[in-house]
Formats: structure tokens, C-alpha cells, sequence
């Protein structure tokens, strides 16, 4: 009977182990999309500005 709660003890403990790493890879996930997205969105931008001065000219 302890075997078999020892066993569940670790278990709990691996499961609960992987939610946290799970967790934080999630935000870490999303910091990185995040940054690829302002990424983006500022090359977009810096690319309307070429677009134009080259209209200007």
C-alpha cells in the first residue's frame, strides 16, 4: 500500500513538474510571437516609408 502511494506522490509530482515547464514554454511562446509580430509590423511600416520617398523623387 505505501509502494502504491509513493507512487502516485511521484507521479503527482512528475504532472505537476510539467505544468509548470508547459506554463512557462507558453509564455515564452507568446513573447516571441509577440516580438515577431512588432517585428513585422515595423518593417511593414519602414516599407510604406520607402515606398513614398521613392514616390517623392
Amino acid at each position: 500500500m505505501k509502494n502504491l502511494e509513493a507512487e502516485q506522490q511521484i507521479i503527482r509530482l512528475q504532472k505537476e513538474h510539467l505544468e509548470k515547464d508547459m506554463n512557462e514554454k507558453n509564455g515564452q511562446l507568446a513573447a516571441s510571437t509577440m516580438s515577431l509580430i512588432k517585428k513585422n509590423e515595423f518593417l511593414s511600416h519602414l516599407k510604406e516609408e520607402l515606398k513614398g520617398a521613392e514616390n517623392s523623387r
